[in-house]
């Protein structure tokens, strides 16, 4: 089954480099945020508007959060790459241990984050943001049961569905983008049916691919 796979792959790095790349899109504002939060960026600072004043007050929620989520972002697109789960089968063990260690920091983080949030924040978003917290471990959880089961392919991809959340960020970025390029007034309901329609993105177009 493997041979099989691998002769099928006419560019075994095309998935790992989407990965990568898509993690990238939150990644990059969470390490300039980590900088900001280091140096206590207070009003007048180059990166203070990539902080809450709440997150300067009680850093060490965000910091995790984000360390988690780089970890993830960095390990998970190896675990793609089919050649090196072939040949290497221990550092491919080694490397899912460190990214479900991230994804899980990650994921479970999020959850004291939305605790304190201001009265005034949108509800849908938050819900979102809180779904997407639990489905990731959930789904990392269960990967991690079906390996244990010696069930790779049910492993596999339960391992897709927490990338898929994970990754709805980038999604959401582009959404955005576009969204914001509509000359109509914006709310914070689209803000959290953006956040939303990321994530059932992200996982429609995986259910699709992995049964095609």
């Amino acid at each position: 089954m493997t041979q099989m796979r691998l002769r099928a792959s006419p560019n075994p790095w095309k998935t790992p480099l989407l990965i990568l790349v898509l993690g990238m899109v939150p990644a990059v504002p969470g390490i300039f945020s980590t900088i900001a939060i280091l140096q206590n960026a207070q009003p007048g600072h180059p990166l203070a508007d990539l902080v809450q004043p709440r997150y300067l007050a009680a850093p060490l929620p965000i910091l995790t959060h984000i360390f988690g989520g780089i970890v993830f972002c960095a390990i998970a697109p190896l675990q793609f790459i089919t050649k090196l789960r072939v040949r290497y089968p221990q550092l491919h063990r080694i490397a899912g241990r460190f990214a479900f260690a991230g994804g899980f920091v990650y994921a479970l983080t999020a959850l004291p984050l939305l605790f304190d949030l201001p009265p005034d924040e949108d509800a849908l978003k938050n819900w979102g943001l809180g779904f997407s917290g639990v489905a990731v471990a959930l789904c990392l959880g269960l990967s991690l049961w079906h390996a244990i089961k010696r069930n790779i392919s049910a492993h596999q991809l339960w391992v897709c569905r927490a990338i898929a959340i994970g990754l709805a960020g980038a999604t959401r970025a582009v959404l955005e983008i576009l969204a914001f390029a509509i000359p109509v007034e914006h709310s914070p309901v689209q803000e959290g049916i953006i956040m939303w329609l990321g994530m059932s993105i992200n996982l429609a177009i995986l259910e699709y691919y992995w049964r095609k």
